[in-house]
């Protein structure tokens, strides 16, 4: 994920987050394990995501936030000659910006943060909020 905005911060910092969240917690023990929850828990909370119980959370969690977010906000970038659609969606206290044709951004730790980002960086006409 490509950082270019001075709110947004990287999984290590998001993940700091979703450790206080009990869903994602009990998504991280079903998926690692009870034998590696309290390892994989503590990396989480020290936003420290290394080694190979790391590389597993990483992923996990990725593809958590980006499969299982529910959008919040929605708005329409607009182009001379087509307009896309652009969305904050937000998992477990996380939110991230998406925007049709273009690559995520990184990750925000308030809906305001990440509206303000998608408002500013696009010519964005806004839908529901």
């Amino acid at each position: 994920m490509e950082m270019s905005s001075s709110e947004c911060v990287d999984l290590n910092v998001a993940c700091q987050v979703l450790a206080k969240s009990a869903a994602v917690r009990a998504l991280v023990k079903q998926s690692v394990g009870a034998a590696r929850f309290s390892d994989a828990l503590l990396l989480m909370q020290e936003g420290t995501l290394e080694g190979d119980l790391g590389a597993d959370l990483h992923g996990l969690l990725v593809d958590a936030i980006r499969n299982d977010a529910m959008d919040i906000w929605s708005g329409v970038i607009s182009h001379p000659h087509d307009d896309y659609p652009i969305q904050v969606k937000e998992f477990h206290g996380v939110f991230w910006v998406w925007a049709m044709e273009y690559d995520p951004v990184g990750y925000f730790l308030s809906r305001q943060d990440a509206v303000t980002y998608a408002s500013s960086n696009w010519d964005v006409s806004e839908g529901e909020q």
